[in-house]
């Protein structure tokens, strides 16, 4: 789990800090805030330094139709984009990644990887029971143990492709570098989901794809335990549901349908379903499936991808009152940290009052332009408001665009 990100230099978002304080984020975000304040902004943050340890960064911003140059803060001078990440891996230990990436080279200049493990983790030969860190300048990688090693061309982290095996470092040591490229493997942006993309054909994927275009591909390929739960969770949103599959036709094209019961009800293809299902139906899909293992059966898709963050952005897109609430339950009990955002002050009050306070960030910009960010519920005149409205009512009566004027002040 995610519990700490800092950033600084990445568009708007200037020594910018989430949670901010000294505390952790939960496993559920909410980023609430006036448009052009900078929500998207951390989850696009998020998506960009994973793909950096992914190491595929130039796919990543052709679909977005950016440049390297469009990355940096618009007007800064620097070209260097320096973030942490703090993870918490269950009953392992914690994570910590540093690094300096540049934006003229493509690549992250500087790096410190470091790992401490629980107390209580067991010696069985694989994990390191002791603190490693790995540092990475001017070419040259070294560990608290006294192994360095010369490093040739690469882009993005440079532990994306590292060979740990052959490297020569103790064989222990090098699993916190499979750590890291384990929980950044496992975020997964839902924030370009089109339902345009979502009704297309498709053959193959390891994931519902940027914005939703190998949708049916995916759901064809989930175990047939996974596709029950599929239809299951989906049929808890629509209950007329009758069927929601994917079928393969001509050439291994896949396309995906549902039918629904009323009367002479008909099948309907996914170029005919309406786009709140097909959000919910890439979601679902997205969140049950699981990394298979490999002596799985040949029913199961071998790409498929089990991710461990979702990041969604603006939530409520596309989908009637009643039904964001579904999804909102729906995400505060799947496997993954979910980061979302809102403009909606309905997603508040489908929190409890405990988990709005530890959940909810208002994002505003500071004075310079900058983004900033707080815990909602911990600002006086929202958290006063708490104690005699629920959560949405506080949102709505307190004004954003006061509050943030105000806050950019401060």
């Amino acid at each position: 789990m995610l519990t700490n990100f800092k950033i600084d230099n990445f568009k708007s978002l200037t020594d910018f800090s989430l949670p901010g304080d000294e505390s952790s984020l939960g496993k559920f975000v909410c980023l609430i805030g006036l448009n052009g304040a900078g929500k998207s902004t951390v989850l696009q943050a998020v998506d960009f330094v994973s793909q950096l340890v992914i190491g595929d960064v130039s796919k990543w911003l052709s679909s977005r139709g950016w440049e390297r140059s469009d990355l940096v803060g618009k007007g800064s001078k620097k070209r260097n984009i320096n973030f942490s990440m703090h993870f918490l891996v269950e009953g392992i230990g914690d994570l910590t990644w540093v690094g300096s990436y540049n934006s003229q080279q493509g690549r992250c200049t500087k790096e410190e990887l470091s790992f401490v493990p629980f107390p209580s983790l067991k010696d069985d030969g694989f994990f390191p029971t002791r603190s490693v860190v790995f540092n990475f300048e001017s070419g040259v990688i070294r560990d608290n143990a006294g192994w360095r090693r010369d490093v040739g061309d690469y882009t993005g982290s440079v532990f994306n492709k590292f060979k740990a095996p052959s490297s020569g470092a103790n064989r222990n040591d090098v699993v916190a570098i499979y750590l890291l490229r384990y929980v950044l493997r496992g975020v997964k942006s839902l924030e370009l989901l089109s339902p345009q993309l979502m009704r297309r054909s498709s053959k193959g994927g390891g994931d519902v794809g940027v914005g939703g275009e190998t949708l049916a591909a995916f759901v064809y390929g989930l175990s047939p335990q996974e596709k029950e739960q599929f239809f299951e969770k989906l049929l808890e949103f629509y209950p007329r549901l009758d069927s929601a599959s994917s079928k393969s036709g001509k050439y291994g094209w896949k396309r995906f349908f549902i039918s629904e019961r009323y009367e002479n009800s008909t099948e309907l293809d996914a170029r005919h379903v309406n786009d709140g299902l097909l959000r919910i139906a890439a979601i679902i899909a997205q969140t049950v499936a699981k990394t298979p293992p490999r002596y799985d059966d040949a029913k199961v898709n071998p790409q498929q991808r089990g991710y461990q963050f979702v990041l969604l952005d603006e939530i409520e897109n596309g989908m009637n009152p009643e039904v964001v609430e579904r999804v909102v339950k729906y995400l505060l009990e799947v496997r993954q940290q979910v980061f979302v955002t809102t403009h909606s002050p309905l997603i508040l009050n489908y929190l409890a009052d405990d988990v709005a306070r530890k959940s909810v960030f208002l994002i505003y910009r500071r004075k310079d332009g900058s983004s900033g960010a707080t815990r909602f519920f911990e600002i006086k005149d929202v958290a006063d408001r708490l104690e005699l409205m629920g959560p949405g009512e506080a949102f709505l009566d307190v004004g954003l665009e006061r509050l943030g004027a105000k806050l950019s002040r401060s």
